[in-house]
């Protein structure tokens, strides 16, 4: 029999270390439980210049998904219910745009994804809190038909808490705390994030310049550290979908306890297809999708696992059922951490399945390079509309005015906002918004009504002041009083943007 010795050896680290060079990853925890043996593997720094220990907590965005699936679950139960309850029956005023959808949406049809919402994740800002969220579901038009498909919307499991706690009149810190974290001695997760005597972690995040990337530079850019976004959305704002910090200690007892966890059981029964394979998760064949569980195969070895992603943190957490196995990997860069976080998912598979090996760096660099590719074409969508920009082209553009788009966002455009043509673009954070200052800028097409446009975002830092332009979208105006606005949405796999679009009206 495998021991954890013999996988997490010193190869292991060598090629962790050099894929952590490559990918521009400043720290990690690695965590690996087999029954009741387990081995935590902490590399590089959680800030500046401190070690990563096995005590530094990093955020799991949307890892914590799981913790409120398991928790409502269990609420559920407490009530003589189940995942197949209508919303309504708990929460009578929620509400959505499809009136069917509405009424039949139940606690399953939330949790995975199918309600036909797509993510909307400009939403993620400073204006949003958890209490206007019913109001503001009920105006957010769907892309899909009600349980057509998955599209991945992480508003739904901050809807979660507001569920839990009307059917446990508890708030929702509380309840997952006395129901999991106490149990199960978990000392140090919390879903705060500057919690005293406690050892946090700090965001890295890199930039993409597709200019200087011409010059055979294989990701131009500095590093920039990163407050924590999510603390922009109020004390309860993300509570649902993202906001825990944990570290390598407590993922030891969670990936011990989480098969023996009734309602996990639930979660891990598929329901959904997410979408074809491929990718960096490398799966056989489609990934299918429970109640924040993805269920897939790599390389005949069945997988159940969730990834998180905020800007400057990437994780996973999965488990490998066949082999009593549960393995997590905590990063503090992004985006090198999507990459590192798949090395260790394919080694330890291949590890523990006794499987050939295969050169994991390689295969994932090619995709990175793929990723590079489509980003530099994302961002270079046309010669004809970047380059030097002149502020204020013209006083009496038909765009200029407030505009508002119901349950979305409210944009005042001036005089300023329209430019000849739009800046370079470089890439920016995932939901620029909480992590500086964002504005819009658009630049009329040589179409009649249609504006290219991009955020001009400059981030929250005393040390930086560079603006950076970049996240290229797109404006159709439908008369005087309305406007189309494309690419903002993030709809699910298999759907195009431009197929869609978000409606603003004319204040």
């Amino acid at each position: 029999m495998t021991n954890l010795e013999q996988i997490m050896n010193e190869s292991f680290e060598e090629d962790i270390r050099a894929a952590m060079n490559k990918w521009s990853v400043q720290g990690c925890a690695i965590v690996v439980t087999k029954g009741e043996e387990y081995k935590i593997i902490t590399l590089g720094k959680r800030d500046e210049s401190e070690p990563v220990t096995c005590k530094t907590l990093f955020a799991l965005a949307s890892c914590s998904k799981l913790f409120t699936a398991l928790a409502l679950i269990r609420a559920l139960t407490s009530e003589g219910l189940n995942v197949k309850t209508r919303i309504k029956t708990i929460l009578p005023d929620f509400k959505l745009y499809d009136k069917l959808a509405e009424e039949e949406c139940t606690i399953e049809d939330m949790l995975s994804h199918r309600t036909g919402l797509p993510g909307y994740d400009p939403l993620w800002n400073p204006s949003y809190s958890l209490d206007d969220l019913p109001d503001r579901l009920s105006k957010l038009k769907p892309t899909l038909g009600f349980r057509e498909g998955q599209q991945y919307n992480s508003f739904l499991y901050d809807l979660a808490v507001l569920i839990i706690e009307k059917l446990t009149n508890q708030h929702f810190e509380k309840y997952i705390q006395s129901e999991f974290f106490d149990p199960l001695g978990m000392e140090s997760v919390t879903f705060e994030h500057d919690e005293e005597g406690k050892e946090y972690s700090k965001g890295f995040w890199k930039g993409f310049d597709p200019n200087a990337a011409q010059q055979e530079i294989q990701e131009e850019g500095k590093v920039e550290i990163l407050d924590f976004g999510l603390r922009k959305l109020g004390e309860r704002g993300g509570l649902g979908t993202g906001r825990l910090w944990i570290n390598g200690d407590d993922l030891v007892k969670w990936l011990k306890a989480l098969p023996d966890i009734p309602e996990y059981k639930q979660c891990i029964k598929p329901i959904n297809v997410v979408g074809s394979s491929g990718g960096l998760e490398f799966p056989d064949h489609t990934i299918l999708y429970g109640l924040a569980q993805r269920i897939s195969t790599h390389r005949g070895v069945l997988v159940n696992e969730h990834s998180g992603e905020i800007p400057g943190f990437l994780s996973r957490i999965s488990r490998l059922p066949k082999y009593n196995v549960g393995f997590a990997i905590l990063t503090n860069s992004d985006p090198g951490g999507k990459y590192l976080r798949s090395l260790v998912k394919c080694k330890l598979i291949e590890a523990f399945a006794g499987l050939e090996k295969l050169d994991w760096i390689e295969k994932i660099e090619s995709i990175h390079q793929e990723h590079l590719d489509a980003t530099r074409k994302w961002l270079s969508p046309s010669s004809s509309f970047s380059g030097n920009t002149i502020k204020g082209k013209s006083n009496d553009d038909p765009l200029i005015g407030t505009w508002k788009s119901e349950g979305f966002d409210t944009w005042e455009i001036t005089p300023s906002s329209i430019v000849n043509k739009l800046p370079s673009l470089k890439s920016l954070p995932f939901i620029p918004a909480l992590y500086g200052q964002v504005n819009y800028f658009f630049s009329p097409s040589n179409e009649k009504g249609k504006y290219h446009a991009c955020f001009e975002w400059q981030l929250d830092s005393i040390d930086s002041k560079e603006i950076i332009y970049g996240y290229p979208f797109s404006v159709q105006l439908i008369d005087y009083d309305r406007i189309k606005v494309i690419g903002l949405m993030g709809v699910g796999e298999g759907l195009n943007e431009d197929d869609f679009g978000i409606i603003f009206e004319r204040l």
